[in-house]
Parts: C-alpha cells; sequence; structure tokens
C-alpha cells in the first residue's frame, strides 16, 4: 500500500515540475522578445540618427536596461556562480 502512495507522490511531484518549467520558459520567451525589440529600436535610431552624442545615450540606456533586468532576475554571468 506504501507503494501506491510513492507512485502517487512522486506523478505529482513530476507533474508540477513539469508544469513550472513551461511558465519559467514562457516568461523566458517574452522576455527574450522585449530583448530583441529593445535592440531593434537602437538599431533602427543609430541608422537613422547622426547624431554621435545621442547614439550614445541610446546605447547607454540599453545597457543599463540590459543590466537591470538580470538583475532583477538574479541572473549571472557565464563565470559568475
Amino acid at each position: 500500500m506504501s507503494n501506491v502512495f510513492k507512485r502517487a507522490q512522486h506523478k505529482r511531484l513530476k507533474h508540477k515540475q513539469n508544469s513550472t518549467e513551461d511558465v519559467i520558459c514562457e516568461k523566458s520567451r517574452q522576455h527574450s522578445e522585449q530583448l530583441m525589440l529593445r535592440f531593434d529600436e537602437v538599431i533602427n535610431h543609430l541608422s537613422e540618427e547622426e547624431d554621435v552624442d545621442a547614439c550614445k545615450r541610446k546605447l547607454q540606456e540599453l545597457h543599463r536596461h540590459h543590466h537591470r533586468c538580470f538583475g532583477d532576475k538574479h541572473v549571472s554571468g557565464p563565470n559568475e556562480r
């Protein structure tokens, strides 16, 4: 009888893990799309704008936004642990 309960508990755990991963993947995909849109905006701005200072400001804004996004999510770089 205890074997039946262990199997049921294992199934519930597996189901919970699978559903959580789907939510995380969806959020990650949405974040990636937002980041790509920001890159598109910056690229368009840089190709149209001739003012070097305005281009630098736009790049700095993107850089700050990028670090804020990953800092809020506590994502580390490839060499950080």
